[in-house]
């Protein structure tokens, strides 16, 4: 399973992407889960910003979350379904004049959002100007431990030198990194329900998720226009992006077994999910079902995870 492709980083773009009953019903119900519109990928489709591609080179995948939390100036959007390019315009001169501020909270990825902007129109001089910053963030989320914390700041200058030509520069900084949740299996969420996340713990008295994502990639994007007549648009583009973006885990090494049936090398995996610590796994014994294992597994598993929601109700 690869992180990537989870809808927190792809489907929840969708949202704000498109006016599609059905894509944006999807979106909003289904962004917590593994979904693929049309049975495709997040790398079968391409999305471009002012004409330039933002698809990874690695690994073929939009990162929504670089522009995440700039909902009012990311929805100038030209979108196609499936394979097709779909486009996000920043031009300057492109949105309406005048401001706009939204505070909005939830209970899915993170608990608060504010988010203000700004735009001139055209002005004289044939300039215009566009700004916008936003916050979001929630100390945990849905699930356990899948604490939010975003920053986004975004501008946008065009100068219109005359009926044909026309330069715009955008640069987009949306630093932001989050608590992930485990994608869990059946046997799990009969154990523990829905709300369960495996990758949290407690580290000196403190609520902590071991696998934290960070993305921290500016853009800067610089697009001159020329209109060669009223049928013919020409446009080059030039783009830059740097940064990182960084995933967490706790590191364990691996075991193995040696003649003796002495467990040697790293540690053991400290999944609470893994699959010879749950009760399936005694069931499915080749010499029979264990039942007295599958229960001993069963009763650890709740005790250890009564013992932290009572750990975590004393810290709070």
């Amino acid at each position: 399973l690869n992180d990537d492709t989870g809808g927190s980083d792809n489907i929840s773009g969708l949202l704000q992407s498109s006016q599609d009953v059905f894509q944006r019903t999807a979106a909003f119900e289904f962004s917590s889960s593994f979904f693929k519109v049309r049975g495709l990928d997040s790398d079968n489709g391409t999305v471009l910003m002012n004409g330039i591609q933002m698809n990874k080179e690695y690994d073929g995948r939009p990162q929504w979350s670089d522009w995440g939390g700039l909902n009012d100036v990311v929805r100038n959007q030209e979108l196609s379904t499936g394979l097709s390019p779909s486009n996000i315009n920043t031009r300057a001169s492109q949105y309406r004049k005048g401001g706009r501020f939204t505070y909005s909270s939830s209970d899915r990825s993170y608990t608060n959002r504010v988010i203000g902007s700004y735009s001139t129109g055209l002005i004289d001089g044939g300039w215009a100007v566009t700004a916008a910053a936003g916050r979001r963030w929630g100390e945990e989320g849905y699930q356990d431990a899948t604490f939010y914390d975003s920053n986004s700041f975004f501008a946008s200058i065009e100068k219109k030198i005359n009926d044909k030509h026309s330069i715009n520069f955008t640069s987009i900084y949306a630093p932001n990194k989050r608590g992930k949740s485990s994608p869990n299996t059946q046997e799990v969420y009969d154990l523990k329900g829905i709300r369960y996340n495996e990758y949290w713990g407690y580290f000196d008295g403190e609520k902590r998720n071991s696998r934290v994502k960070e993305v921290n990639e500016p853009i800067l994007i610089l697009n001159h226009f020329w209109d060669l007549n009223s049928k013919t648009t020409i446009n080059t583009n030039f783009g830059y992006q740097f940064g990182k973006i960084g995933n967490s885990r706790l590191d364990y090494n691996g075991q193995r077994l040696n003649s003796d049936g002495v467990a040697v090398g790293g540690g053991s995996n400290p999944s609470p999910t893994y699959y010879q610590k749950l009760p399936s796994y005694a069931l499915a014994d080749p010499n029979g079902p264990n039942y007295g294992q599958a229960y001993d597994n069963e009763q650890q598993f709740l005790i250890v995870f009564r013992m932290f929601k009572k750990r975590y109700k004393e810290l709070k």
